[in-house]
């Protein structure tokens, strides 16, 4: 890991209809008509999608753990689909350790590939 950079996050995946299921159930992103049955699928920190409130992302409930100050970015750490996960957003959203946030990946930047 380079100093500064949080790592990509990476989930495996099974496809539900049009949608990405983590292996706990978290809906994760919206999945193409031709998608395979099982993926993994990657996304960087500052991909994923972060909000107090479920109207404004839609995405599973998530619990922050740990905040970390980056200069003007924001590490938050917070377990979501079965695991910990890194999002990176501006200094000025000011979470908090133990704030239940929501969060989903927006899928157009994120990186598919068979599992």
């Amino acid at each position: 890991r380079q100093l500064g950079q949080p790592a990509i996050n990476v989930f495996a995946a099974q496809r539900s209809g049009s949608r990405f299921l983590a292996l706990d159930g978290t809906v994760l992103c919206d999945a193409a008509a031709d998608a395979p049955s099982q993926a993994s699928i990657g996304v960087r920190p500052e991909h994923l999608e972060i909000s107090p409130s479920v109207a404004e992302v839609g995405g599973a409930a998530a619990r922050i753990e740990l905040v970390e100050q980056a200069g003007p970015h924001q590490v938050i750490v917070a377990h979501w689909a079965g695991q910990r996960v890194h999002v990176l957003v501006g200094r000025e959203q000011g979470f908090s350790l133990g704030q239940r946030v929501h969060l989903r990946i927006a899928a157009d930047r994120a990186v598919f590939w068979n599992a």
